[in-house]
């Protein structure tokens, strides 16, 4: 159950250090000037910083390291090989936003950050195979959603909250939690700085290294443990416009990997929703997600996580119809 001891018990200077770092670096690297120009397919309408991730990214490996000092204790495999997996797919996540290049380098990079997080798991064989699906599924969904103010950033805070409230890596958890809440006023309602690949990314990729803890590492998958849906309780929202979106360009024998503005968020504020409701109402389905995680069991929590995607659905595809005019 969810519980605030998992994280009163786990507060400590990291934390606190995590959200100041993220707060003084993020300053310098708006005055950098390194700019988003808006592109068609963009939320925004005028050139903005990026690379706020890079700030959200050192305020975590930076408190990491003080956390450890801390408890007078070496870092762990698992801790090494985390920091190991988010530094690799930090940079080559800032090198494609500097210079965009082809989708299956960047899957490649996601690929390899996934399996250093196993070589510190040790996960049992069979669950090899469903822990890289995890991470890479993870990384891409947030990655995809990662383009109206506060949406990712916001999602992955409230979901790092809430796993650590129940007893997930509470430690870890704190950290990214507080890194991103030093991020959010920068990013929300207004941007003053976007996330940028370099921060959604390896963001998620610290989340999914959450979701795998979830998993008996050393046994037969053969019936997962509850704690172990929690994640995709949380990420309902963002898994679902992904799967969604996917499968209708699928059918409509549009390229998978070619960029555009079909997703149901995007929809929904190209059909005259404001984007900061559309960000909220996101953030709604991460809590309304955990609330169902905790409240009810089996076939009641999946219908009480589905129910809301389907409305959500239904709408923005009726806005769409009767509000664009282009193709969607």
């Amino acid at each position: 159950m969810f519980s605030l001891l998992h994280l009163t018990q786990n507060l400590s200077l990291a934390p606190l250090a995590a959200l100041l770092l993220c707060f003084i670096t993020l300053r310098p690297l708006i005055q950098l000037g390194i700019m988003d120009v808006p592109v068609q397919r963009s939320a925004h309408h005028t050139p903005t910083p990026k690379g706020g991730g890079l700030a959200i990214i050192a305020a975590f490996l930076g408190s990491m390291a003080l956390q450890a000092s801390l408890a007078q204790a070496p870092l762990t495999r698992a801790q090494l090989c985390l920091i190991g997996g988010v530094l690799l797919l930090c940079t080559v996540s800032w090198v494609d936003d500097m210079r965009p290049f082809p989708a299956r380098y960047k899957l490649a990079a996601q690929s390899a950050a996934t399996s250093l997080l196993l070589i510190g798991i040790i996960p049992s064989p069979n669950a090899i195979i469903p822990m890289i699906i995890m991470g890479l599924v993870c990384t891409n969904a947030l990655n995809f959603m990662d383009g109206l103010n506060g949406l990712a950033a916001g999602v992955m805070f409230l979901s790092a909250v809430i796993m650590a409230g129940f007893g997930i890596s509470p430690a870890i958890l704190l950290l990214l939690t507080s890194s991103l809440l030093a991020f959010l006023p920068f990013n929300f309602p207004k941007a003053r700085i976007f996330m940028g690949d370099a921060g959604s990314q390896p963001c998620a990729l610290i989340l999914s290294w959450g979701w795998m803890s979830t998993l008996p590492h050393h046994e037969h998958l053969s019936a997962l443990p509850s704690l172990f849906w929690l994640f995709p309780c949380l990420m309902a929202g963002i898994f679902w416009d992904v799967t969604f979106t996917l499968g209708r360009r699928l059918c409509a024998g549009e390229p998978l990997a070619t960029a555009h503005r079909g997703h149901l968020y995007q929809l929904a504020v190209r059909t005259g929703i404001p984007s900061s409701a559309v960000t909220l109402c996101h953030w709604g389905f991460t809590l309304w997600g955990g609330a169902a995680f905790a409240l009810c069991h089996g076939l009641s929590c999946v219908i009480a996580v589905i129910v809301p995607q389907l409305l959500w659905t239904v709408t923005i595809v009726q806005r769409a119809r009767t509000h664009l005019r282009e193709r969607w």
